[in-house]
């Protein structure tokens, strides 16, 4: 499987529009400048929240070195678990809250999250996968139930 080029603030715009097709109110997506839970959005009918960790596949930043080409392998590995670290944070911080890692839909960076599924599923943290056509549901709950 080829590696998907999007960078984490087309990740970020992509899982907004997901987030608010399946229900999800007020979404909000982070540019790459910005710091915080880089998609959240509020259920629709009562205080739970969605709190979405993003990643890109290619650098979003003109004149980086990575622009517009893929992520080393160990650069990947190294996204990947700075995702997974947040998501446990974000999980410790509000247990009632959906809380979900958006990576690229490419093997190399699915593989590495799917290695500790069995942890993230008993944390209740979901998994989804971002490619040019859209926003796939790896495993987890992304709909406010």
């Amino acid at each position: 499987m080829d590696r998907v080029m999007l960078t984490e603030d087309q990740v970020n715009s992509a899982v907004k529009g997901f987030l608010e097709d399946v229900g999800w109110k007020h979404v909000v997506a982070l540019s790459g400048t910005e710091h915080g839970v880089d998609v959240r959005g509020d259920h629709p009918s009562d205080a739970r929240k969605v709190q979405v960790e993003s990643k890109g596949g290619t650098a979003g930043r003109p004149g980086s070195a990575r622009f517009g080409r893929p992520f080393e392998a160990s650069q990947v590995t190294s996204h990947v678990a700075r995702a997974v670290l947040t998501v446990m944070r974000l999980r410790e911080n509000e247990p009632r809250n959906t809380v979900l890692i958006a990576l690229p839909g490419d093997e190399t960076h699915l593989s590495l999250a799917c290695s500790v599924r069995a942890s993230l599923e008993k944390l209740r943290i979901g998994l989804l996968a971002v490619t040019d056509s859209g926003v796939h549901v790896v495993f987890g709950e992304a709909d406010p139930r």
